[in-house]
């Protein structure tokens, strides 16, 4: 019963707010990095491969083209500074989770520790 009442219990949003900023702050500088170096790193782990390494279970989603990557990136970067200021949040949050599932799905030996957050 202990377990019942203390997930209804008030909690503080200061935390939430901070990692919510963090995890923004984190995530559109990972896109700005991108877009900074004129998308070479889409170029040289997804679009000019001769193969791709799908994962299992998701091989149904499409290799996107790098004009449409160019489209994409900014997109994603708004979502992330919409996430970090909380503007639109939920929507966002929807579009950026689309959007970055999209490019992890890419290809399976892209190596992304930091992005699991």
């Amino acid at each position: 019963k202990w377990c019942v009442r203390m997930m209804f219990d008030e909690v503080p949003a200061h935390s939430t707010v901070f990692v919510r900023i963090l995890w923004g702050i984190v995530m559109t500088h990972d896109i700005y990095r991108i877009m900074a170096h004129d998308y070479a790193r889409i170029r040289r782990q997804v679009t000019d491969l001769e193969y791709n390494f799908r994962y299992y279970g998701f091989e149904w989603v499409p290799i996107v083209t790098l004009d449409t990557w160019r489209i994409l990136m900014p997109v994603l970067f708004v979502a992330g500074v919409n996430i970090t200021v909380g503007f639109l949040y939920q929507t966002s949050c929807i579009i950026f989770f689309l959007g970055f599932s999209l490019y992890f799905f890419q290809e399976s030996s892209m190596y992304l520790n930091h992005n699991y957050l």
